[in-house]
């Protein structure tokens, strides 16, 4: 059951980090924060799980990658990656919508009816 929840998972953390990255290119760190931040802390994602989704996104033509060069407060120089959403990513955004949406009424439309209710 673990691996369905997993799945489950992956794939609502797929169309969260769309939805982020419509409103402007973010490094994975910050995406950390604002999911975590933005879903009650309900999905705690880590960096380093979060890493092989982006690099498929990116490879799936989904999103980009580039560098940027910034100065800690040491004055030291470092690479961060920030992440771009695509066109591609855009349609597939509105396509992972649809079907949350379209799974969310069929489960409410169950849960909604009490057990005596249910046709069988």
């Amino acid at each position: 059951m673990a691996g369905n929840t997993d799945n489950f998972k992956r794939g609502s953390i797929e169309l969260i980090l769309l939805h982020l990255l419509q409103g402007g290119d973010l490094h994975a760190y910050r995406l950390v924060q604002m999911i975590l931040k933005n879903t009650g802390g309900r999905f705690a994602v880590l960096e380093g799980s979060l890493y092989p989704l982006l690099y498929r996104m990116e490879t799936d033509g989904y999103i980009s990658a580039r560098e940027e060069s910034v100065r800690s407060k040491a004055g030291r120089s470092r690479i961060r990656i920030l992440y771009h959403i695509e066109p591609a990513g855009i349609e597939r955004y509105r396509q992972l919508v649809e079907q949350y949406q379209n799974l969310r009424a069929a489960v409410d439309e169950v849960l909604r009816r009490g057990i005596d209710e249910i046709e069988g």
